[in-house]
């Protein structure tokens, strides 16, 4: 049953993206939330959730009829199985190290989609677009933040602290 809940929000996700996001342009270049929220598991050590993410929700976006059959997906894994083979020579726990992740995972995310469609021509369409969506994964990264931790201002980098830890207020 969690497994069912879990696929209808990343339905309904991808069905957000598709509708909701395309009215929210900016230069004509909507956020790509999925591949988003995949790194952003894959950020808070969570790869199988953030690999279901990822591989589900591009499978959605291309069953909702988004370009080519399969770009989507495939393209998102590339960018997913590049941030895990990374990741690890990094501290996982920097809110910088994330941004530049989730800007270059989805610079390459989009570089790779405007050339399948052949969008060629918009050379800055794949850095609005990665901006854009790196914005919207900064929002999820304060929300998280705050929720684990509202005695800290939300904009310092964690530090030594790891992710998910409560500080002790004496």
């Amino acid at each position: 049953m969690k497994i069912a809940k879990i696929v209808i929000l990343i339905y309904l996700t991808a069905l957000f993206s598709l509708t909701i996001l395309p009215k929210l342009t900016i230069f004509h270049a909507s956020p790509n939330l999925i591949l988003t929220i995949a790194i952003f598991f894959l950020f808070q050590n969570e790869t199988k959730k953030g690999f279901f993410w990822g591989i589900l929700g591009g499978l959605f976006l291309d069953l909702l009829g988004v370009g080519f059959p399969y770009n989507i997906s495939i393209t998102t894994v590339i960018v997913l199985l590049t941030y895990f083979l990374i990741r690890k020579y990094f501290e996982s726990s920097n809110i910088l190290i994330f941004l530049t992740f989730c800007f270059v995972g989805n610079l390459i995310y989009s570089s790779l989609f405007a050339i399948a469609l052949q969008h060629l021509t918009v050379v800055y369409f794949p850095i609005i677009n990665a901006a854009y969506s790196t914005f919207l994964g900064l929002i999820l990264f304060l929300i998280k933040k705050r929720d684990y931790d509202k005695s800290i201002f939300p904009f310092i980098p964690f530090g030594q602290e790891e992710i998910g830890q409560r500080r002790v207020r004496g």
